[in-house]
């Protein structure tokens, strides 16, 4: 009877130290699950952090592509123009070179056959010189123009 009191007794102190290590694992489970938790939370959080940083970056790369495509746009206006100037700058060249022809033809034609003055042949030959003048500031504005307008449209 006394090895059955001593079992007894033993069985007893299992079940107690059982009971306490049931309950040191359930304490340690919880705690466990509360962490998992706070990590879910945590990683959640992050999550959420990083989406609206991308968020806030793909609205922000969307506003410079509005901007580019403006800039696109109003360089585009401004070629045209440019394009446009080009075109008149070189009629105007085009016909100053048609003056110059006809003025200098005269000029020969003059000097040749009417046998001017000294004086009016230096008339005419300053009148040619300015023609040639405003042909040298024509043709100088028209390079300047066609280098601007191929310049221009790599530029922007």
């Amino acid at each position: 009877q006394r090895r059955l009191q001593e079992a007894c007794g033993a069985l007893a102190r299992a079940q107690d130290e059982l009971a306490e290590r049931e309950a040191a694992l359930a304490a340690v489970q919880a705690e466990l699950e509360a962490q998992r938790k706070a990590a879910a939370e945590t990683a959640s959080e992050a999550r959420r952090a990083a989406l609206g940083a991308a968020t806030a970056g793909v609205a922000a790369a969307n506003e410079r592509c509005k901007e580019a495509a403006a800039n696109l746009e109003r360089s585009m206006s401004d070629l045209a123009v440019t394009q446009t100037e080009l075109r008149a700058a070189r009629a105007q060249l085009t016909q100053a070179v048609d003056e110059l022809g006809d003025a200098r033809g005269r000029l020969e034609a003059v000097e040749g056959e009417l046998g001017l003055t000294r004086s009016e042949n230096e008339l005419l030959k300053r009148e040619l010189d300015r023609m040639r003048k405003q042909l040298d500031a024509s043709s100088q504005q028209l390079s300047r123009a066609s280098v601007a307008a191929r310049g221009y449209s790599y530029d922007d």
